[in-house]
């Protein structure tokens, strides 16, 4: 069974390589890497044209499998090109804090839920509440948003 871990990024940093772009991600747990060092980063590395670097985003949740980290040397990157990546760290989620307009039309696709979204927001908007959470799963990736009032 595969050791997946779930872990929020807490920043971002981006190296441009010769034709690679690397991004150095901080995390709020630590990943087990070879030897036992416990490091609270992972390094992934793109091609500098791949655009799916902008899919990694500070709040964002990353699964990373144990299993494969602790067998890799927490100061290299893994490349995000090749089909191994899958097997080492996907996206997870996303956390952000959403208009109504938005929280709406996610929640649409169900009656319920469109129901409990407009009811809680409007409790918001009439400040009986001061913010509230909404989780979605969409094809396996979790986006959790956060409504306040303005």
């Amino acid at each position: 069974m595969t050791n997946w871990k779930t872990y929020k990024i807490t920043s971002k940093k981006t190296f441009p390589g010769s034709c690679f772009i690397f991004a150095k991600f901080e995390l709020d747990g630590y990943v087990t890497y070879e030897k036992g060092k416990d490091l609270k980063n992972i390094t992934l590395m793109f091609y500098e044209d791949d655009s799916s670097i902008n899919n990694y985003q500070i709040g964002d949740y990353l699964e990373i499998n144990i299993d494969e980290t602790i067998n890799r040397n927490g100061q290299h990157a893994i490349p995000m090109n090749l089909s191994e990546a899958k097997n080492v760290v996907r996206k997870f989620g996303s956390s952000m804090t959403t208009t109504r307009n938005a929280m709406v039309n996610a929640s649409s696709v169900n009656a319920t839920a469109l129901a409990v979204t407009q009811d809680l927001a409007d409790r918001v908007d009439r400040g009986e509440r001061s913010h509230f959470k909404y989780e979605i799963e969409d094809n396996g990736v979790k986006h959790n948003w956060i409504y306040k009032r303005n």
